[in-house]
């Protein structure tokens, strides 16, 4: 029988990424987030290529795999599910609107709310109006961040509890193809999960790794995941600039299916065990027994570990880096475990590096 369960102090959030989905439960106390549970199930095939969902039925297997071991651990039922996008395609608009108020009535939740979305919907209509060629692609909304507040056209931190004639707010909204928000959507209809809340892969990052607090810095978040990586640009106290491109992980592993004459998943293995620095024994397509040093098998990865990031490209991406930028990187992979003897498990590293791009 499954035990009480406020959903409305919990929640139960995915990352559906190209070559892993990973659940987590969490719950909120004293301004602080306790996780319950976790659980992640890697893909058994190449269901999902630069974070766009190929194969629904595959992988709604791996969702459902996840959700199941996590309703076991907690003995509850899981119903709705927060869920961070990411794909091709993606379009970033930011425009600035404005709404005359009364003095006598102080800036409420409500209002500021609804400042921010009359924001979305006009960057929504600037998408809708963009020329195109052929068929034109319909866009879908899957987040936003405010740039900044004005009270009475002075800049301002927060307008709730304050007074004034007129208010506004320049909002940065991000959009991806409604195909890669529908597969997604279609996938969690197949679990029986109800989409609770939406939001873009590098903006759920930036919470983390860039608090409001440290967004007075030259900062960049490269998200490198294994289909896309994903970028946010902080500067003078705001996230400022999104971007996402379809190179990261999985380009590397194709590095080494041609260098090496190896399927995909062995390739995907063999990069895995690169940091042990040792010789490493595989199959190659024809069924051959082969063995190779690290140094041979790292010789195609660095080929194309420059193709990932900015370069000395200044407007990479669409965007315009901050010369003094410092570049906080989060890579996410297979990593050695002290708990387990060193054996690999998925996790995350952080690292930051200085000056340039």
């Amino acid at each position: 029988m499954a035990t009480l369960f406020d959903e409305n102090n919990t929640i139960f959030a995915l990352d559906i990424g190209t070559r892993t989905v990973i659940g987590v439960v969490a719950t909120f106390s004293e301004g602080n987030i306790k996780l319950l549970a976790q659980s992640m199930v890697e893909h058994q095939s190449r269901a999902m290529l630069n974070g766009q969902i190929h194969d629904i039925p595959k992988v709604a297997q791996a969702v459902q795999r996840v959700k199941e071991r996590i309703e076991k651990k907690l003995k509850i039922k899981l119903h709705k599910v927060a869920i961070a996008a990411a794909g091709r395609s993606l379009k970033t608009i930011c425009c600035q609107v404005e709404q005359d108020t009364t003095e006598e009535l102080e800036i409420d939740p409500m209002v500021i709310n609804a400042l921010e979305l009359s924001g979305v919907q006009r960057a929504q209509e600037m998408v809708e109006q963009e020329p195109t060629r052929g068929d034109k692609e319909k866009y879908f909304c899957v987040g936003h961040s405010v740039v900044g507040y004005y009270l009475d056209d002075f800049p301002i931190n927060n307008l709730e509890g304050h007074r004034g004639k007129k208010i506004g707010a320049k909002v940065l909204a991000t959009f991806l193809p409604v195909s890669v928000v529908n597969s997604l959507h279609a996938v969690l209809a197949r679990v029986g999960l109800e989409q609770h809340y939406l939001t873009l892969e590098p903006i759920a990052a930036c919470e983390v790794v860039i608090p409001e607090q440290l967004r007075l810095l030259n900062l960049a978040l490269v998200d490198v995941g294994a289909g896309t990586s994903d970028i946010a640009i902080a500067r003078d106290g705001t996230i400022a600039a999104y971007g996402m491109v379809p190179m990261a992980g999985d380009q590397i592993t194709e590095l080494i299916v041609e260098a090496l004459m190896v399927d995909f998943m062995t390739a995907e293995t063999i990069k895995r065990h690169l940091h042990l620095g040792k010789d490493i024994e595989y199959q190659d397509v024809l069924g051959l027994q082969m063995k190779a040093s690290c140094e041979q098998n790292t010789t195609a990865p660095r080929t194309g570990l420059g193709k990932i990031g900015p370069g000395n490209n200044p407007t990479y991406l669409g965007i315009k880096w901050p010369s003094t930028a410092k570049i906080c990187s989060v890579c996410r992979g297979w990593f050695p475990n002290p708990d387990t003897g060193g054996e690999n498990c998925p996790g995350t590293k952080l690292g930051w590096a200085a000056g340039g791009h």
